[in-house]
This record gives C-alpha cells, structure tokens and sequence, in this order.
C-alpha cells in the first residue's frame, strides 16, 4: 500500500499474478507514448541540472552527462516532440500467467511512481481485484526539471504521457479502487485497513 515506488524491474516477477493470459512485456504495459517539450528554456534547465555531475570522478556518470546535455543543446526551441516511453526490461520478456484465479491487491494513496503503474497494468488486465482507496496519480509527467532560486526551490516536468495530453490521465485522481475502502479517523492511532 505506501510504496513511493523504487524500481519497476521490482514488479516483474508479479506480473504473472495479474495478467489475464500469457503476454509480453511490451503488449501489457500499454501506450508509453510522451510528449515533451524541448523550448529553449526548458533545455537549458535540463542542461543546468547536469552541469554540477561533469566534475564526477566516474567516467561513465561524466561520458552520460555530456551526451544529455549535447542532446538538449541540439533539441533547444524544437518544441514538442512525441517519443515512447522506454520500458525497463526487454519489451518481448514473456509474462506467464500464474498463480490463483482471484488476486486482491490492496491500494492506497500513498501508491505512486512504479507501484501505481503496477496498479494501472492490474486495472487494465481486469484480472486482480483492487482494494482500497485511489492512488496518488502522479504517474503523467515525467522528466522533472529543478528550478533554484534564493530561497526555493521549484520543480516541474517537460514531459506528459499520450493519456495526459488527452485528458483521460490519473493525475489529481489515482487510479479507483474495485472496492473502496472509506477512511476512519482512528486510522490516525492505528492500522485499521487490515
């Protein structure tokens, strides 16, 4: 339930319980189609934010960072650009269907970054029951850029996903529950959810 996510490559052993038949990588995760916007301030932000890892001792971070930062040196004032999303295995692993019939997966709104695109995989898949409350929905945007100024700091994305872009994204809304799961004020003292 919170889970603040971490790696996705950690829910690949799940996914077998939550698929409705035997599948691939690529065809259960869905559209991974993003925009992002490449304006000139935008670049150089990103650029901005690399700068400081060019003096890493590690010749791998430095080789890393200074191919980003050409990369958004040639993508200054494109404008939005579509690309895909890249997935964290190979898109062609096999997913295996396993497991019970009926699986229950308890949510919550503190489930966001990979957990929450674990529960959109089970919600689509129709197979796993979900229980609980909505998510956090904060998996539309991606590619943040930090801001930094005297006394602050402000972060924001430059990308979306294709299902933000065309309103029917999660933000602000999580992903429902099948069974919801109203909240208790003793739940402030106590686990009561279980």
């Amino acid at each position: 339930r919170k889970n603040i996510g971490g790696s996705e490559e950690g829910y690949l052993p799940l996914l077998g319980y939550i698929v409705k038949e035997d599948s691939t990588l690529n065809d259960i995760y869905g559209n991974r189609t993003i925009w992002t916007n490449y304006s000139e301030t935008n670049c150089q932000r990103s650029i901005d934010n690399l700068q400081p890892y060019l003096e890493s001792d590690v010749k791998e971070i430095k080789e890393y960072v200074q191919s980003a930062i050409s990369y958004y040196e040639q993508m200054k004032a494109v404008g939005w650009i579509k690309g895909e999303q890249e997935l964290f295995a190979d898109p062609e692993t096999c997913i295996k269907k396993m497991g019970p019939e009926y699986v229950a997966i308890l949510i919550d709104t503190w489930c966001e970054n990979e957990a929450e695109q674990f529960v959109r995989i089970a919600k689509e898949q129709g197979r796993a029951k979900l229980i609980g409350r909505p998510t956090m929905g904060n998996i539309d945007y991606l590619n943040p850029i930090k801001v930094r100024y005297e006394n602050c700091e402000f972060t924001y994305p430059i990308s979306k996903t294709d299902a933000a872009k065309n309103g029917n994204g999660v933000n602000d809304k999580g992903i429902e529950p099948d069974q919801y799961i109203p909240f208790k004020s003793l739940e402030l003292m106590e686990e009561t959810f279980l």
